[in-house]
């Protein structure tokens, strides 16, 4: 199933991780497509919601679909009309006096 996303998702794939679509259908995704501080929040209009580390996300307008990906917990597709997509990047700076 994987691997057919991604393949439907190539061409846009490719504009986000700025790799041939070509190469991206045959080879797949890697764990360095992943970056290690970003984060996915998907919310449904129903008030649920999900949350992903080591993702990101891509849209595709004229099949009105989103897509997840996710390092660790696979890739999703989704219809983009009754939802909201998140994406932040974590960045945690910690002194060397900081107690917990």
């Amino acid at each position: 199933m994987d691997k057919e996303i991604v393949k439907a998702w190539a061409s846009v794939l490719a504009d986000r991780l700025e790799r041939p679509a070509k190469e991206i259908a045959e080879t797949g995704l890697s764990a360095y497509d992943f970056p290690a501080n970003e984060e996915v929040e998907v919310r449904f209009d129903s008030g649920d919601s999900m949350h992903f580390k080591f993702a990101f996300f891509v849209v595709d307008v004229d099949r009105e679909k989103i897509a997840v990906f996710t390092e660790h917990s696979g890739y999703f597709e989704f219809p983009s009309k009754y939802l909201q997509v998140i994406s932040t990047r974590v960045e945690i700076y910690t002194g060397e006096n900081f107690e917990d």
